[in-house]
């Protein structure tokens, strides 16, 4: 399920919605957990989940990064219709001040979900504050959605964008004896 030789899972747990894997980045050394979350659909079972995530977080005192499909927005920005569950809206925002998490941002695209003409910010990627400071230029992609109607989602290191590149000019370039052709040539 996942590549051992990029992170060597220590210790696997889950819940009723989440699963958490420990352990530690190969490459880099890094001790912590990512643990994934599919939330139901239903408020009441969501209100567990963040109440179990919660307890997780209180057990587990290391970094730790938490991505998935939460079924929940934020912000009436966070749906194309702008209606917002007030109450389930608000029970997120206590679970992830209590949790203490940070969201990342999406370096493209505001929603995750699709169906029909409907439109949401579902799925996210959250960390401590400890992995913000250590990791400051992680950011997400959002990729295309395939068959599901939701779209995956990568934290990593975006690739810088190039920018302006300045024209270049050779004062040698004069001295060409077919110069003044391929400059009429344009």
């Amino acid at each position: 399920m996942w590549d051992n030789s990029k992170f060597a899972v220590s210790l696997v747990e889950y819940g009723y919605g989440w699963i958490g894997l420990f352990g530690q980045n190969v490459l880099i050394g890094f001790l912590g957990a990512v643990v994934g979350v599919y939330a139901s659909c239903n408020q009441a079972n969501r209100l567990f989940l963040w109440k179990d995530l919660c307890i997780l977080k209180a057990a587990f005192e290391c970094p730790w990064f938490l991505a998935g499909d939460f079924n929940e927005t934020l912000l009436r920005s966070d749906r194309s219709s702008v209606f917002i569950n007030k109450v389930g809206s608000m029970a997120f925002r206590l679970f992830i001040d209590d949790c203490n998490l940070i969201e990342y941002n999406m370096s493209e695209g505001l929603y995750t979900w699709f169906r029909g003409g409907s439109m949401s910010k579902l799925d996210r990627i959250f960390s401590r504050p400890c992995c913000h400071f250590q990791f400051p230029i992680l950011s997400i992609r959002r990729l295309p959605r395939g068959f599901s109607d939701h779209c995956p989602l990568i934290l990593g290191v975006l690739p810088a964008e190039k920018g302006w590149i300045p024209f270049k000019f050779m004062d040698c370039w004069f001295h060409h004896p077919n110069f003044k052709d391929i400059v009429e040539g344009i």
